[in-house]
């Protein structure tokens, strides 16, 4: 923030894109999260849908949760302007419209680049989770390899793939499980 001048930051996940309020506060922002943060302030998050808040409390961590009410960005807004923002940081996807109603009220500095590099680097904490979530695929790798049967449909495939982790807290961002007849196989390895 300082190297680019910007007094306040929106960080922003829209349609499940974007993973910096995740990064910043542990929820993975199911469909639209706002974190608008200034330094010396805490956190303040504005999410949706209403039935997602009382998740989003439990599973963020340092940041005072609010419903968005459908109407996010305004809130984001009345928040940075409450706070004294000018020139606003932003990380993360946000729409066009939603761009244009946040470039009226202040001076937007697009930081998705610092961002990418801030996140090179790795905590201890971060090499923890990529730990936790490579352990958490290898469970729906080992479940598919032990469970997969001849006349299995996609769908009981990606089944036993998700049921080796989700109860275990993971969540599928996606997979994709493909089939190939082992006869076009065996033609087009032979063919190399």
């Amino acid at each position: 923030m300082g190297e680019r001048g910007v007094d306040h930051l929106l960080v922003v996940t829209d349609q499940r894109s974007g993973n910096a309020p995740q990064w910043l506060t542990g929820w993975p922002g199911t469909v639209e999260a706002f974190v608008v943060f200034g330094p010396g302030e805490p956190l303040t998050m504005l999410v949706e849908w209403y039935n997602h808040v009382p998740l989003a409390k439990r599973i963020a961590q340092g940041v005072e949760v609010r419903w968005g009410e459908h109407r996010g960005i305004a809130l984001a807004i009345e928040e940075l302007r409450r706070r004294g923002a000018k020139r606003v940081g932003l990380i993360g996807p946000l729409a066009l419209r939603k761009s244009r109603e946040l470039e009226q009220q202040f001076e937007l500095v697009v930081l998705d680049a610092d961002y990418v590099r801030l996140r090179l680097v790795k905590s201890a904490e971060e090499i923890d989770w990529l730990r936790t979530g490579a352990a958490l695929s290898d469970a729906g790798m080992r479940a598919l390899l032990e469970g997969a049967r001849v006349g299995m449909t996609e769908r009981e495939l990606a089944n036993l793939v998700e049921r080796a982790y989700v109860g275990q807290g993971g969540t599928t961002f996606i997979h994709y499980i493909g089939v190939t007849s082992k006869a076009i196989s065996a033609v087009s390895w032979s063919a190399r």
